[in-house]
């Protein structure tokens, strides 16, 4: 198991309104997660901290993890943490009002990583000097770039490019998107708030991920967000698959 974890204020923030957290199951599957908060000052920062406290609750209880179910328990600890951050806003009145966060976590285990995500903090797979991008983004400009309307190089720069079209906690209840896909040896995972990818090429990142000595790589990442003004938080966090993973 190898994470490297690092997240920012930025340099235009008052308040870190991300969070990230990441560990290892009892039956050695690694896990990590993270949120990107939104609803205002203080109220973005309790629900990603609600969240990913809700996550790490769920996925630490020692109970059996089959693999025919890993991602589906997945899904439903997001969902469950969904319905905590909700009640949460709830019972904090006009100061929580409709608070809400975006989401991302896997799970690695036995040779296949499971994610989900929620909003528009993204999933990356890295391996043999190759990124793709796993998860979609949940936003008005994602849909107008999937309709044609603009291009991905326009998206990054829009107006609306912080405009989720799904978001956890603001709701009862969620939809929550789930992906496997098979991992290797030297695999590694990027889990990032999009003050890391609105900023950051992906090119950028693969040369980092790459190139760069492993628990170097996320601080790496977040300088270059830095590097280019540092507008929103960044956060970035990287799995590397080992055989442990592999044999859990």
């Amino acid at each position: 198991m190898m994470i490297s974890g690092k997240t920012d204020i930025g340099r235009v923030r008052s308040e870190n309104q991300d969070t990230w957290r990441a560990g290892c199951r009892q039956d050695g599957s690694l896990w990590a997660v993270v949120c990107d908060g939104m609803g205002g000052e203080n109220a973005g920062r309790l629900a990603s901290t609600t969240a990913v406290d809700s996550m790490q609750k769920q996925l630490q209880e020692p109970d059996p993890l089959e693999e025919i179910n890993a991602g589906q328990r997945l899904r439903e600890t997001v969902k469950q943490s969904n319905r905590v951050v909700y009640q949460t806003a709830c019972e904090g009145g006009s100061d929580t009002y409709r608070m809400g966060t975006t989401i991302v976590a896997v799970l690695v285990r036995g040779g296949d990583a499971y994610y989900v995500h929620v909003g528009d903090s993204r999933i990356y797979l890295c391996r043999d000097h190759a990124l793709v991008q796993l998860t979609r983004d949940h936003s008005r400009v994602q849909d107008m770039v999937d309709d044609g309307r603009i291009t991905a190089q326009q998206a990054r720069y829009h107006p609306e490019r912080n405009r989720l079209t799904r978001a956890l906690g603001v709701e009862p209840r969620v939809k929550v998107d789930l992906g496997t896909i098979p991992v290797q040896p030297g695999d590694e995972i990027l889990l990032c708030s999009d003050g890391l990818s609105n900023q950051v090429t992906s090119r950028q990142i693969t040369r980092v991920l790459s190139e760069t000595p492993f628990y170097s790589q996320a601080s790496e990442l977040v300088q270059l967000a830095l590097a280019t003004g540092g507008p929103d938080n960044i956060t970035a966090v990287v799995l590397r698959v080992t055989e442990e993973e592999m044999n859990g």
